[in-house]
């Protein structure tokens, strides 16, 4: 009894933690692309602009009544630099904001959970392709494949983690996709070495299905007393091939 609940509970956690790799990528959703502060900050930008340009009209109304040109133009570059100064002053605390709400490098962390979610699916599935590839009774080169998948899933994890001030330079890139090239290179010349020995296999269950069906009747092989079992399981595996073709 208390064997059956451990396996229970052992695949309810297995089920779980299955769901939260798969699925993770999913969980970035409820989060908030910017942050409270942020999207209340950038409401003050239009009414910035609908001041100045309502500045800048009323002292065009008022030039040649109570404004001379040159008393005009003075107001007016005044009014523009001290608009100038408030829309800095915004960008400034926007920027900063925007800087808070950031996550390890990543402008928040809904863009770093959906990205860290893609790549350790991506790690999840490359492993478990590596061990069927590892376990599989014949070698066709796609444990490079999954090598490469594995790889790369590393490359963005440290990207994701300790990347998070700059990118890498262009040549780390070039580098990186140079090796993943050399491990598809052995992946084709796997598949290739596959296909032959496909091949070879083939034209041996040929011969021996020949063999079992034509020959040793017609040469007499069995045994006549042995010929109705015979019979019977050459039909058997005769179905078996059809319904595994």
């Amino acid at each position: 009894m208390k064997r059956t609940a451990l396996i229970k509970t052992k695949a309810i956690l297995i089920g779980i933690l299955a769901f939260l790799i798969v699925g993770s990528s999913l969980f970035h959703a409820p989060l908030k692309q910017f942050s409270g502060e942020y999207l209340l900050h950038k409401k003050n930008y239009r009414p910035l602009i609908k001041e100045r340009a309502w500045l800048q009209d009323s002292l065009a109304s008022e030039l040649g009544k109570s404004l001379t040109i040159s008393e005009y133009q003075k107001l007016r570059v005044k009014y523009w630099q001290n608009s100038k100064n408030k829309l800095k002053k915004y960008s400034s605390i926007k920027n900063k904001l925007y800087d808070d709400h950031m996550f390890l490098g990543r402008s928040n962390l809904k863009f770093w959970l959906f990205l860290f979610g893609l790549v350790l699916l991506g790690f999840y599935f490359s492993i478990k392709s590596l061990i069927n590839d590892i376990k599989a009774e014949i070698e066709n080169g796609h444990k490079y494949i999954s090598i490469a998948g594995i790889s790369i899933c590393l490359f963005w994890f440290y990207h994701l983690f300790f990347q998070t001030a700059n990118d890498f330079y262009n040549e780390t890139y070039f580098v990186y996709a140079l090796g993943i090239s050399f491990l598809v290179g052995f992946f084709v010349y796997g598949l290739a070495k596959y296909f032959v020995k496909k091949e070879s296999l083939v034209k041996l269950i040929r011969k021996l299905f020949n063999f079992i069906f034509i020959e040793a009747e017609k040469k007499e092989y069995v045994k006549e007393e042995k010929k109705e079992d015979y019979v019977k399981r050459r039909i058997e595996l005769a179905k078996y091939a059809m319904d595994n073709e």
